[in-house]
């Protein structure tokens, strides 16, 4: 039996290491996807070209310029047919010595006073960006290993030599470009490159790097190779041992990896001296690292060497330092998306959060905050080889800046204040010290959910673009009308605009929900674009959870942004659906109780699907719209599938009742220890009164004219003749239909009030109106009256005597118009000084001024004098003149005067009369019998002034 098994085990063994080599073999066979093949597939990406800046060569001390590497290649370039602009750092089929750069243009191109893709210390800034690493990994603990180039670098720096800032050598005599280990931003601890062969070995010297190095500046590698050789056959012009540093008995960085650090610090290096078999000195610099990530697959295939596998996402968020601070924060993602934009698993991001950074080390002594970024690379170390490295971005700094988020809210569960709506956790991220159980991270089937989507835009100088999105929808989750009753009736959700002074909002509605060539359920929107700094896109999608059972866990859901210089990608969160929790009434829905009485209200809860019952229930109660946790007892027995309640409700008459005299609702709900809430059994309790609030009166039929005002007299008292406090009282007056309050001011105990308030006509409209009052003691109502008020309106009339309304006159004589007003209604005037009778004569040289009178009688008697009726003989001739041609003087005139005659008495004014006096136009003729001439001066302040002379 044992030799069965031995055998048994053996031939096992032999197939797994059989089937291990034949694995093995067929991912040698496998060939990676070429370069044409990899540029042809690159995942989607914003148009670069307008906004980087590509320096063409860097000098050399002696010789040919050394060639900048990078290069952009275009859209649709004929031999890759790329579908996105892609930025190419280093070539395969380029030299075995290469460095790269390329920097965002800092000043606008068009006007060099603005400044234009550059990096703002002062905000947040995002890069977000795909890498292509070449085709090879490199394990430098495998002899057969293939090889690969030595890695780039995401720069941020204030070097004064601005877009031709590169690593160069540190010796002052072979300051040419550095490449290899340097990722042409480190500083080099070679002598020089492509040194003389009659070059003399320099002994007992150390360098400077951090000189060498990019100045104020600050780096994060994704260093490809991990250099670790001391020396290279005892030659200083071969340095390789950047990555060799150890800290704690481990080495700094382990295999291919991402880290950052200070290049332009001294301290960012360390110098070290090996003395050769031959008693030369040699010398070796190894790179302190911060914020390591290690043993990562940057470069190469792990298990999928295909064009989906060959481009690998990376984040770089930076949070600017509070005021008055330099201590910045950067986070950096790698790996963290597929190749269609969905997340990779949470758990499986190589991530760094939150690591502070120093940035007075790349202000400098200028302390500039609007600084350069871009990317370095280089190639060129003992174990490299020329390999294609390539970058193409979704989000550049000052481009077009935005945080894209999404959350998720169950709106049928209560949070931390109370409120319902619980903003649910997403489980994908859950920390590993976390359960699932939590009740972050749980809904209950049927319970009312939104989704929020949202793009936050921070800075840029272009705007997004005009976006487009789709929305992939979460599973388990039926999006239907009538989640949110405040939508429109065929609206699942909006789109809501807001740059911080306005909302617009746009519905979406459920006939936006199609489905993918999958099956899956999907919304395709065009969104517009965002530009404004702060300038806020939030959609908001509503739906209920709907899980065929429980419990049931809902996978995140991919939501993608694009636009022309901004793309980005979201997941909504992923959480449980659980057994909802329900509760059913035992007892009556409608009580009635006496006001003295103390009840109960009794009831049953349990699971939809039949799960066991949570010992933590709660039972709450609202009573009149205010909740607290319910009196009495609930009975949870261990593994029981339902439980009893039985709430204890105090009287009414307690002082701390929450309920009235008459109908109160009482809403009982419970909730479990995973916060999943049951509906709500609502009860009416109708609260029997004690005593009633009464009100009469001895008068509620009125009748007034408009300018008149009248009373409204009530008593109120209570039935049991109860004293009360008048100020507690609220009056209510209903007024044709608006309802208006009022509050008595005393506050002095009273058995009974009598009530009374002004009624003016004025406020009233004519003809027939109703008050409808009662009183409110802020328990209980009283009955109601209903006061009628008849307002009636009068006229003021005026009539003209006949006769005297068009009169021709033959003399100088005063002329009498009469008349007489009265009111329709007949009633007297009461005003003491009488109604004013008021005329005003037009005649043909115009208006004169009103001329007004008072009669108590009703009578029109106005006594009208000609012009010239009181003047003296004698008068000079020039005011005679004067006085004839003043239209505004008083009196009639010769010709046609019209008197146009009006009554008011304070509150009506009448009709207005028109009287016609015709003064005919007289010649004068002076004639004599005496045939005596007489000769007649007349002096005026003894000056001779007209002579008269008569025969």
């Amino acid at each position: 039996m044992k030799k069965k098994k031995l055998c048994v085990i053996t031939l096992a063994l032999f197939f797994i290491s059989f089937l291990i080599g034949f694995l093995e073999i067929n991912n040698v066979l496998a060939a990676a996807p070429t370069k044409e093949e990899v540029y042809k597939a690159a995942p989607e990406g914003i148009d670069v070209k307008e906004f980087l800046t590509l320096p063409e060569e860097y000098s050399r001390r002696e010789g040919e310029p050394f060639k900048n590497q990078a290069t952009i290649i275009e859209k649709g370039n004929s031999t890759y047919n790329n579908p996105t602009e892609i930025i190419q750092m280093l070539d395969s089929g380029g030299d075995q010595n290469q460095i790269a750069a390329f920097w965002g243009t800092y000043k606008d191109p068009n006007d060099n006073s603005k400044y234009y893709n550059y990096f703002d210390l002062t905000k947040r800034q995002t890069i977000s960006a795909w890498i292509y690493l070449g085709d090879t990994f490199y394990d430098e603990t495998d002899p057969e290993s293939g090889k690969t180039s030595d890695g780039i670098a995401l720069v941020i720096q204030n070097d004064s030599r601005g877009d031709l800032a590169i690593a160069r050598g540190a010796q002052e005599y072979f300051e040419d470009p550095a490449y290899g280990e340097t990722l042409g931003v480190w500083g080099s601890g070679q002598d020089g490159y492509d040194p003389p062969s009659n070059k003399t070995v320099l002994t007992g010297r150390t360098f400077d790097l951090d000189k060498s190095a990019i100045q104020n500046s600050i780096a994060l590698e994704f260093d490809t190779i991990r250099n670790a050789n001391k020396f290279v056959m005892y030659t200083n012009y071969i340095d390789d041992f950047f990555d060799g540093l150890s800290t704690s008995g481990s080495n700094m960085v382990k295999g291919q990896h991402i880290a950052f650090g200070y290049p332009g610090e001294s301290d960012t290096y360390e110098g070290f001296m090996e003395t050769s078999f031959l008693g030369l000195e040699y010398f070796h610099y190894g790179l302190n690292h911060k914020g390591q990530i290690h043993n990562l697959y940057l470069s190469g295939y792990d298990f999928d060497e295909s064009t989906d596998n060959s481009w690998r996402h990376i984040t770089v968020d930076y949070t600017p330092p509070t005021e008055g601070s330099n201590a910045a924060h950067i986070s950096y993602i790698y790996n963290d998306k597929n190749y269609d934009g969905t997340a990779k698993s949470y758990r499986n991001w190589d991530k760094r959060i939150n690591q502070e950074i120093d940035i007075s080390k790349i202000k400098g002594d200028s302390g500039n905050t609007k600084v350069r970024w871009g990317f370095t690379a280089a190639t060129g170390s003992p174990n490299s080889v020329p390999k294609d490295y390539a970058i193409l971005f979704q989000q550049m700094p000052n481009v077009a800046n935005a945080d894209a988020s999404t959350s998720l809210y169950d709106l049928s569960q209560y949070d931390s204040s109370g409120k319902l709506g619980r903003k649910i956790s997403d489980l994908e991220k859950k920390e590993t010290t976390e359960s699932k159980d939590d009740p972050k991270f749980n809904v209950s089937n049927k319970d009312k959910l939104r989704f929020d989507y949202e793009i936050i835009y921070n800075s840029g100088f272009t705007g997004t673009g005009e976006l487009t999105t789709v929305i992939n929808l979460p599973e388990q989750v039926d999006f239907k009308l009538g989640i949110n009753e405040d939508l429109a009736d065929d609206t699942i959700g909006q789109i809501i605009y807001s740059d911080g002074n306005n909302d617009k909002t746009t519905d979406i509605s459920v006939s936006d929900i199609t489905t993918d060539a999958d099956g899956n359920q999907i919304i395709n929107l065009k969104l517009g674009a965002l530009k404004v700094e702060n300038e806020k896109l939030s959609i908001q999608l509503y739906g209920q959870a709907n899980a065929d059972k429980t419990s049931t866990t809902v996978a995140n859901k991919h939501i993608s942004y694009k636009g022309q210089y901004y793309i980005d990608d979201a997941m909504s969160p992923s959480f449980i659906i659980n057994d909802s929790l329900e509760a059913e009434t035992t007892d009556e829905l409608t009580k009635d109780v006496a006001y003295e009485d103390d009840f109960n209200l009794s009831g049953k809860l349990k699971y939809t699907n039949g799960s066991k019952m949570d010992s933590d229930t709660k039972v709450y109660t609202v009573i009149n719209g205010k909740t607290r946790l319910a009196n009495g007892s609930l009975m949870i027995a261990s593994d029981e599938l339902s439980a009893d309640f039985d709430i204890s409700m105090i009287s009414a008459s307690t002082n701390n009742s929450w309920l009235k005299v008459g109908e109160n609702k009482v809403q009982v709900y419970a909730v479990d220890s995973m916060n999943r809430v049951s509906n709500s059994i609502e009860y009416t309790i109708n609260v029997a009164d004690f005593t009633n609030l009464i009100i009469t009166s001895d008068k509620l039929d009125h009748s007034l004219y408009t300018h008149q005002k009248s009373s409204l007299e009530a008593t109120l008292k209570y039935d049991n003749d109860a004293d009360f406090y008048p100020s507690i009282m609220v009056w209510h007056h209903i007024i044709n239909g608006e309802d208006f309050t009022y509050i008595y001011d005393k506050n002095k105990p009273v058995a009974s009030l009598d009530y009374s308030r002004e009624v003016l006509g004025t406020d009233l409209k004519v003809g027939k109106n109703t008050i409808d009052v009662y009183v409110t003691d802020g328990v209980r109502k009283s009955n109601t009256l209903t006061y009628t008020y008849d307002v009636l309106e009068k006229e003021l009339i005026a009539k003209a005597d006949e006769s005297t309304q068009n009169i021709t006159v033959d003399n100088n004589d005063p002329v009498t118009l009469l008349g007489s007003f009265y009111y329709s209604d007949n009633s007297k005037f009461t005003s003491t000084d009488g109604s004013k009778v008021s005329y005003v004569i037009k005649t043909e040289l115009g208006e004169q001024d009103p001329v007004a009178v008072y009669n108590t009688e009703g009578k029109i008697d106005l006594r009208i004098k000609p012009i010239l009726n009181n003047v003296t003989v004698g008068i000079d001739f020039n005011d005679f003149d004067k006085i004839i041609k003043d239209s505004k003087h008083p009196g009639l005139r010769e010709g046609k005067n019209e008197i146009y005659v009006t009554v008011q008495d304070g509150t009506y004014k009448s009709n207005t009369l028109v009287y016609t006096i015709n003064v005919p136009k007289l010649h004068s003729e002076i004639t004599t019998e005496s045939p005596v001439i007489v000769a007649r001066s007349i002096f005026h302040d003894n000056h001779p002034k007209y002579t008269y002379y008569i025969y």
